[in-house]
């Protein structure tokens, strides 16, 4: 819940077609959802679990680090659920303070590494490498516009170097 006093998000769902994440706003929505991840802000587990799934990727260290971990729980065979009873208020920017290293290189280069990831254990190709380079083709197109050549090589950086 954000200022506006709406649910922003119960849980999310991952679109392995594009690479893209979305926020589920009801019970029934995140219900319908095939692929789907807690958000991590509001990570409520059993110490068990931890145990048996393995701690966050340090190597992503912000952005896709709880749709990785979430979908290592369920490969685990635990289950993932929302508590809609349950609201947490969660400020805009906070981990980030809108510093492009977060929010342009870490988030693209997660965004590639889990979502292809993702796609290949899925068994996945089409279309989601042509979203993910035509993100990065069009990204690279506003930031040159813009003359932010430090945002741009930022994004060079992040989609070269995303790892398995």
């Amino acid at each position: 819940v954000r200022k506006t006093g709406r649910v922003d998000s119960l849980g999310g769902a991952i679109n392995l077609r594009n690479g893209r994440l979305k926020h589920c706003r009801s019970i029934d929505e995140w219900e319908s959802e095939s692929l789907r991840y807690v958000p991590g802000t509001a990570f409520l587990l059993h110490k068990s679990v931890f145990d048996q799934v393995g701690k966050f990727d340090e190597r992503l260290h912000t952005y896709w680090e709880d749709v990785d971990f979430s979908r290592r729980v369920e490969k685990n065979g635990f289950a993932l659920g929302v508590k809609s009873d349950f609201v947490l208020h969660h400020g805009v920017g906070k981990t980030c303070h809108k510093d492009p290293h977060y929010t342009t290189y870490l988030y693209q280069r997660n965004r590639r590494t889990i979502s292809r990831r993702l796609a290949k254990e899925a068994g996945v190709k089409w279309p989601l490498e042509f979203f993910l380079w035509k993100d990065y083709f069009s990204g690279s197109y506003r930031l040159a516009r813009a003359r932010r050549w430090t945002d741009l090589r930022r994004l060079a950086k992040a989609h070269f170097n995303s790892f398995a």
